[in-house]
């Protein structure tokens, strides 16, 4: 009798286990994700905020290609971190017009500036559809 019970619950003991092992595991893995998640975010804002600041003191400096190369690196942070159309991104594109102009290179100079525009007719259409819905709300309210 000992051996069928043994046998019994070796059978039903590891599927319930495993399906709570499974669900902690889920758990956890989701823990360690948005942990995981947090610490890169948190990383890549640090680099963002450092590359940025020596970019500036290297500008001061008059050391253009290494605060150059500080600012692309901000900038690409940046542009993970709050997206494309952020003033965080529009400040690191005009540094970047700064040097280029500074260095002589009017290309990128005209680039950085064509992405500053294009960021602040963003910014400026948003409010305006902002504004344009809410005085649209306020014509429908008034007219009951």
């Amino acid at each position: 009798m000992k051996m069928k019970r043994k046998s019994l619950f070796k059978t039903i003991t590891p599927k319930s286990t495993s399906t709570h092992r499974s669900a902690n595991s889920i758990e956890s893995n989701e823990d360690v994700s948005t942990t995981r998640k947090k610490s890169a975010y948190s990383r890549m804002l640090q680099l963002s905020i450092e590359q940025y600041a020596r970019g500036y003191e290297l500008m001061e400096r008059n050391d253009l290609d290494s605060a150059r190369e500080c600012f692309e690196d901000a900038l690409a942070a940046r542009l993970v971190l709050h997206g494309p159309d952020s003033e965080e991104v529009m400040e690191t594109h005009y540094q970047l017009r700064l040097i280029a102009r500074n260095q002589g290179d009017l290309r990128k100079a005209a680039h950085h500036k064509a992405r500053i525009m294009q960021i602040q007719s963003t910014k400026f259409c948003q409010k305006y559809q902002r504004v344009a819905a809410d005085r649209i709300d306020w014509r429908v309210l008034s007219e009951d």
